[in-house]
């Protein structure tokens, strides 16, 4: 199991979240979340349609990151400043992630898994531990 995830989560779920996006929508032909932990490590279940479009689905871990062309739509979030969220949090207001909070990446050809043109979007969501938001 990965530290990036609560001992009381099965990392099916993300699976399943991943797999259940790509099979709702023929145009996409990859989905992904990423997962964070303290010491570095990411959990990334993949799922994407193959070249004969069967869906295929693994964890690119910490290979995705480091090694991937077009990896921005990750690590723009992922440095983001997210202060304003922060202090809306302390107003005891909601904190709401819009369409808006996320960000599209300049086309780029995935040559290792796929070998098809993507443009990617990516949204940044949280995790609350106590009275702390985290990045996830």
């Amino acid at each position: 199991m990965s530290s990036c995830l609560p001992e009381q989560i099965d990392p099916l779920f993300f699976y399943s979240l991943t797999k259940a996006n790509l099979e709702s929508d023929r145009s996409l032909s990859s989905s992904s979340i990423v997962l964070t932990s303290d010491s570095g490590e990411f959990f990334v279940p993949f799922t994407y349609r193959s070249k004969v479009g069967k869906i295929k689905t693994k964890n690119l871990g910490n290979w995705i990151l480091d090694q991937w062309p077009g990896n921005d739509w990750f690590w723009v979030l992922e440095t983001a400043n997210y202060s304003e969220l922060y202090e809306r949090i302390e107003n005891n207001t909601d904190l709401v992630i819009t369409a808006d909070d996320g960000y599209w990446t300049a086309p780029y050809i995935d040559c290792k898994l796929t070998s098809t043109w993507h443009v990617t979007y990516g949204v940044p969501f949280f995790t609350r531990t106590l009275d702390e938001l985290y990045f996830k």
